[in-house]
């Protein structure tokens, strides 16, 4: 595939990157619903700095960090199967296993955490874009939100763990 760079620009006070990527399609109304398409991404990459107020042409750090960002795609680390939401991952992948592996107890358990506090909080985020921090504050918003004991939210960490610990061991991330 070839290397692309990227088209940056600048908007509102951000710099852009518009890039293309390799994606399955998520969107039940769509045509190609659960195929892979090419689609063509924005994404923000960083403010506009005071000093870089007037260029119409993006300065070198903001070129290196466009470059930065791009350099998983055009290595090929970023596969299609990590643009999947982790409701879908989670849901078709993931559970299934799960019967498999863990006792039934302990895979409703994990259904009904998933269910009740972690799926309406993550379910839109996609695979790649789980990060640890993200993971981090999703488990402490959950804690000031509802009366769960340490032992609970321990437990729905460990479930976050073995979801991207299966997701990495089934090649959908990179770690």
């Amino acid at each position: 595939m070839q290397k692309q760079r990227g088209y940056i620009f600048r908007a509102g006070g951000w710099w852009y990157i518009k890039y293309r990527d390799t994606i399955i399609d998520t969107d039940p109304q769509s045509p190609t619903f659960n195929q892979t398409v090419r689609k063509q991404i924005v994404k923000k990459l960083m403010p506009v700095a005071r000093e870089d107020q007037r260029l119409r042409r993006p300065p070198d750090n903001v070129v290196a960090e466009g470059e930065k960002y791009l350099r998983p795609f055009n290595d090929g680390a970023m596969t299609p199967e990590s643009t999947q939401t982790l409701d879908q991952f989670v849901e078709h992948i993931y559970f299934p296993h799960a019967e498999h592996q863990k006792r039934a107890s302990t895979v409703a358990t994990d259904r009904n955490r998933w269910k009740t506090h972690l799926k309406p909080r993550c379910a839109g985020i996609r695979l790649r874009e789980f990060r640890t921090v993200t993971g981090e504050h999703l488990l402490q918003e959950i804690a000031r939100h509802n009366d769960l004991s340490r032992a609970t939210l321990k437990q729905m960490k460990s479930l976050l763990s073995a979801i991207f610990k299966h997701a990495k061991r089934q090649g959908f991330i990179d770690a």
